[in-house]
């Protein structure tokens, strides 16, 4: 079994784990973690601030050609 937050494989039949090792989570808990995180949203949300790095960027370059 994979812990379902930070996906650290658990031993299911070793009792002297009842958290994740690695995270402290208990996986038999689903109110012992929070939301997992969503590799889209992030995606999306790092392609939003490259572009809007980018549009800064350009914006700043023609500001110099106007002065």
């Amino acid at each position: 079994m994979n812990c379902p937050y930070c996906g650290f494989e658990i031993d299911e039949l070793n009792e002297s784990q009842p958290v994740c090792p690695q995270c402290g989570t208990d996986p038999y808990d689903p109110n012992s973690y929070g939301p997992l995180d969503d590799p889209i949203a992030d995606a999306l949300a790092e392609l939003g601030d490259m572009r809007r790095e980018e549009a800064e960027r350009k914006l700043h370059e023609a500001s110099k050609l106007i002065n």
